[in-house]
């Protein structure tokens, strides 16, 4: 019997090598078109045909991303880990912008009984311990949790040990992102009555050809700040990045992810820049493509970046 399990949801942005290597399960979100309903599998190869098929657009018809219905998450512990594990580590989206944690928390209620009854049909004993954390963050922001998640069990935590340094590390991460397409995101962020990206701010942005940059952290969205064009923003947090390198990261990874082509970033000289300074600190950048759960909400060519610190106050 494996001793922890590391469970997920498609929100979380991790390389796919990553995710494969350490054997971690992804809950898929439901996205909902026009034709229909696909799975976002947290797969390569499913984000980009999701972003391909125009799921990300200027269409007024925009797709719907939810959660999977409680069945639909029992079928699947019952299919990948009440069986195969004694205990498991949930780290959800952040519950201030997805219904996972309560969906799941609800499901956990109904079922936990009848996993009890099933494990000891084929002569399990023990109880399953399955612990959910809300993490408070997404995409690259929710893959670094989970790293830390990772390294924990490899080091021979216990499933208590693990929570705690998740829990300790959760209100030290800080998520960046900025949106190529701005009308997309404003709209986007209009339709949730969100504030990040008001009219004001897109008006101005556009007439001036700027790009906000987000910051997401404890559940919260704000602008922090804006650069001319994509790269200029990009310029302005990487060079914010570079600096907490100086100071001092507490997870030796820098995470990013990107709704579209990796070769766009992994060319740019930004990005180069921050992956030499990174690993001068002994630090690794890891990329991966952006859930396409994130990319419906936040648009095409966007990017996200991640790290944990004790504190990042963005000065422009």
């Amino acid at each position: 019997m494996k001793p922890i399990a590391i469970i997920v949801d498609a929100a979380c942005d991790l390389p796919a090598s990553f995710i494969q290597q350490n054997n971690i399960f992804v809950i898929p979100f439901n996205i909902f078109t026009n034709d229909g309903c696909v799975k976002d599998d947290a797969l390569p190869q499913s984000k980009l045909r999701l972003y391909k098929s125009h799921i990300v657009n200027k269409s007024l018809d925009f797709a719907r991303t939810d959660v999977l219905l409680e069945n639909e998450i029992e079928n699947f512990f019952l299919d990948h880990i009440v069986f195969n594990f004694d205990s498991a580590i949930f780290i959800t989206v952040s519950a201030s912008r997805s219904d996972m944690f309560k969906t799941m928390h609800s499901a956990w209620k109904n079922m936990s009984i009848k996993c009890f009854q099933l494990r000891r049909q084929k002569g399990l004993t023990a109880p399953f311990n399955l612990q959910m954390i809300n993490s408070g963050s997404m995409g690259p922001g929710q893959g670094l949790l989970t790293y830390a998640a990772v390294q924990a069990v490899k080091n021979g935590r216990d499933i208590n040990d693990a929570i705690k340094i998740v829990k300790a590390l959760r209100t030290k991460i800080f998520t960046y992102a900025i949106a190529n397409d701005l009308l997309y995101a404003y709209t986007r962020a209009k339709q949730k009555n969100e504030n990040s990206i008001t009219w004001s701010k897109y008006a101005l942005a556009s007439a001036l050809n700027l790009k906000p940059i987000m910051h997401f952290y404890a559940g919260e969205s704000t602008t922090v700040g804006r650069g001319r064009g994509f790269e200029g923003a990009l310029s302005k947090v990487i060079a914010h990045l570079k600096l907490k390198l100086k100071e001092g990261v507490e997870i030796n990874q820098i995470n990013v992810s990107y709704s579209g082509d990796l070769h766009d970033i992994e060319e740019s000289n930004d990005y180069l820049t921050l992956v030499g300074a990174a690993k001068t600190y002994g630090v690794e950048v890891m990329l991966s493509h952006m859930s396409a759960t994130l990319a419906v909400n936040i648009g095409e060519k966007a990017i996200m970046l991640a790290f944990c610190a004790e504190s990042s106050r963005f000065n422009e």
